[in-house]
């Protein structure tokens, strides 16, 4: 696309409403002879243009115009002055309260990640080696297990399943 073409588009409707000068119109005629899409385009949109004019034109009803205009009122009220202080305090703290969140799920999830398994690594600070300390942990999992009353749900459920053959 060359530039007359570009400029026959940007001057499509002054062309066809005449509003542009003797010589550009005699640019523009040229032009539509050499170029069968600027000619095709200004054909096609000067049917549209003259069909346009062709329709009545439709008057809104009397009370349009006056819930257009409570409308367009009600949306260019003055706020007030709390309103906008909120609306600003939100776009800041916004952000603030997310890296809030996440700095404080980084560090909550550090510190589960280095509890202690034996009460006696914190009393005495002496570490003790993983298979002691598993040893101790699958202990106190298990001791929770004895102490499930007979008789109770707990132990209905715990019980192992026995398959009888037929």
């Amino acid at each position: 696309m060359d530039k007359i073409c570009r400029a026959v588009k940007k001057m499509l409707i002054d062309y066809i409403e005449g509003k542009i000068s003797a010589v550009e119109i005699q640019t523009i005629e040229e032009h539509r002879k050499k170029c069968p899409e600027c000619d095709f385009l200004i054909k096609r949109f000067s049917d549209i243009w003259s069909e346009i004019h062709k329709i009545d034109r439709l008057d809104p009803s009397d009370s349009f115009w006056p819930g257009l205009q409570a409308k367009i009122h009600a949306v260019e009220s003055p706020q007030f002055i709390f309103d906008k202080i909120f609306a600003g305090l939100k776009m800041i703290l916004r952000p603030a309260a997310l890296v809030m969140i996440l700095l404080a799920g980084i560090f909550f999830g550090y510190q589960m990640g280095n509890i202690k398994e034996d009460l006696r690594d914190i009393y005495t600070g002496e570490t003790l080696d993983t298979e002691i300390s598993g040893e101790i942990y699958v202990g106190r999992y298990l001791q929770d297990f004895q102490e499930i009353l007979t008789g109770s749900p707990a132990e209905f459920y715990l019980q192992p399943i026995s398959y009888k053959k037929d």
